[in-house]
Formats: structure tokens, C-alpha cells, sequence
């Protein structure tokens, strides 16, 4: 089967936690995952600047890792990544700062979100 999830809860959100394992237990369970979405706040999970305090898990770095492994595309809505000032390569150029978009997220736009609920067979959402 055909999954892809959306994403609002930020990395301190239980969502998003609960959001990592149920990703981690599909992609085990041998069901495709099409595409991992942020918007709202889940964006955050995306910010490359975003740190830790000692001794918190890094549920971030954790789905940056779970996309890279599992070759899971991962997108962040563009829009809301550049409210939160989370920027990739071009836009940093265009705007002459530093780009802070972790990979291996890329920015998108909403059409992203409804081609993976037209190509998937669930869809999941995980936050509020």
C-alpha cells in the first residue's frame, strides 16, 4: 500500500513523534511511502538551525536520517518555511542570507501535497 503523511505538529509536539514511528512502521511493514509533507508548524522539523537541549531526542535529525535511508521524499510547504525563515539554496542566494533548510527536505509548494493525496492510497495527518 501506498502512504503518504502530512505533518503540522513541530518537533516538540508528540505528533511529530508519533508521526516518526508510525512512518518507521509502515516503510517496515514493506508499504511505500510516497511522500512525507510539513505544513504549520511541522515545518520546523525541516530548520537546520533548530538545535536540541542536552539530553532531548533530536526528532528532527531523526526524520532527516528515516528520508535519507529509506529514500522518502520529504517536503516542507515553501510558504509557511519562509515564515519561519527556513530557507533552501536558491532562495538564501536570492535573498543573500544563509540558507537553513536541513537536508535531505526540500521546499514546495501545496500542489506537492495533492499530488501525494492523488498518488497515495492513505493519507495520514499527524498534528492539529
Amino acid at each position: 500500500m501506498r502512504y503518504s503523511l502530512l505533518v503540522t505538529a513541530g518537533p516538540d509536539r508528540q505528533a511529530s513523534a508519533s508521526a516518526l514511528r508510525t512512518a518507521r512502521a509502515l516503510y517496515s511493514a514493506g508499504h511505500v511511502l510516497h511522500r512525507v509533507f510539513l505544513y504549520r508548524e511541522g515545518v520546523q522539523l525541516a530548520d537546520g538551525s533548530r538545535r536540541c537541549a542536552s539530553g532531548d531526542p533530536d526528532i528532527a535529525a531523526d526524520w532527516a536520517r528515516l528520508l535519507h535511508e529509506c529514500a522518502i521524499d520529504g517536503v516542507a510547504c515553501i510558504g509557511t518555511a519562509q515564515r519561519y525563515g527556513i530557507l533552501d539554496e536558491r532562495e538564501s542566494a536570492r535573498l543573500a542570507v544563509q540558507a537553513s533548510l536541513r537536508t535531505p527536505w526540500r521546499l514546495a509548494g501545496l500542489g506537492e501535497w495533492v499530488d501525494a493525496m492523488v498518488s497515495s492510497d492513505r493519507v495520514l495527518q499527524f498534528g492539529a
